[in-house]
């Protein structure tokens, strides 16, 4: 998961057309039956005539294909941060059906992350949070200022949920660590308020393939591009006094790539090159011998010096 910053006022045509503010004045007074998901999802055909979504096209704008929680390339689902319908941690609660085209409180989210084993209804929220369960209204029309999710009263239920367009520093909820069969990478929650850890439990972050997909998409990249520095060096073609040169490039690469939000697993990629001790306990293992261990770390302590 990475902050997104999502303008709030490039709304997709469905969910401010006319049908849409119509509806939502009712839907608002609980009929949450015309609940339309062609228009949460902005259904149109494509010139195959195979359906789309407009809204899923304009949260990949700023998604860049990926799932907002386990952050990799899918057809994301339309993922309802507030539950739309009921709440799986409070069974008299309706849901929160009159955000339903509520801009801000829709993220792309794989089906893995949000409907098979992962959030489906669940929103619990922190002990000292007070859950909003109706919405307000001015002069009998539904207060769509109070429909934001960074906003009062929203804001103020404190949801454990991380939200990728609130919470602007995610690296300080979540962080990674080798598996203990080293055959993947495990996400573990670092916040007091166990923010992270929830997370993480709520959209099932811990899933089998999620683990080997980080080691084999970000750690072996990482090695295979070392190991060739190292190769080349054993071969003859690269000088020893080249090799931290050659290794520098490599960091500078990863800590690049670290920043392109269009890559997959960008939180755990500026998780190991954020600190020497993170790259020394969680990727300097994986090398193969002690002696690349210990020329990579010491390389990797000069980048850092160089490059604080």
């Amino acid at each position: 998961m990475r902050y997104i910053n999502k303008d709030l006022n490039d709304v997709p045509p469905s969910l401010i057309s006319v049908k849409a503010l119509t509806d939502i004045e009712q839907i608002a007074l609980g009929d949450k039956d015309i609940i339309s998901d062609k228009i949460y999802k902005g259904e149109y055909k494509d010139a195959e005539g195979k359906s789309q979504s407009k809204v899923r096209d304009y949260l990949n704008k700023y998604y860049f294909d990926k799932c907002a929680y386990c952050e990799l390339h899918c057809k994301a689902e339309i993922e309802h941060f507030r539950p739309k319908k009921g709440v799986t941690e409070d069974a008299a609660h309706n849901g929160y059906y009159w955000l339903c085209y509520s801009w801000s409180n829709l993220i792309p989210s794989c089906r893995y992350c949000n409907t098979e084993g992962g959030k489906g209804n669940k929103f619990p929220i922190i002990q000292n949070g007070k859950r909003v369960t109706s919405p307000e209204f001015v002069s009998s029309k539904l207060d769509t200022s109070k429909c934001e999710a960074a906003k009062s009263p929203l804001a103020s239920e404190e949801p454990y949920l991380l939200h990728p367009e609130i919470d602007t520093n995610p690296e300080s909820f979540l962080a990674f660590k080798i598996s203990l069969d080293k055959n993947g990478i495990d996400i573990v929650g670092i916040d007091k308020k166990n923010r992270g850890e929830r997370t993480i439990e709520i959209c099932n972050l811990r899933r089998k393939y999620l683990r080997l997909n980080r080691l084999e998409t970000v750690y072996y990249n990482m090695k295979q591009r070392i190991k060739i520095i190292f190769d080349l060096n054993a071969s003859g073609m690269l000088a020893n006094n080249k090799v931290g040169y050659a290794l520098n490039i490599i960091f500078k690469e990863i800590e690049t790539e670290s920043k392109n939000q269009k890559l997959t697993h960008t939180l755990l990629r500026k998780f190991l090159v954020s600190s020497v001790s993170n790259f020394k306990d969680h990727f300097i293992p994986y090398l193969d011998s002690q002696e690349q261990r210990d020329i990579a770390l010491q390389a990797f302590k000069n980048y850092k010096i160089a490059n604080p």
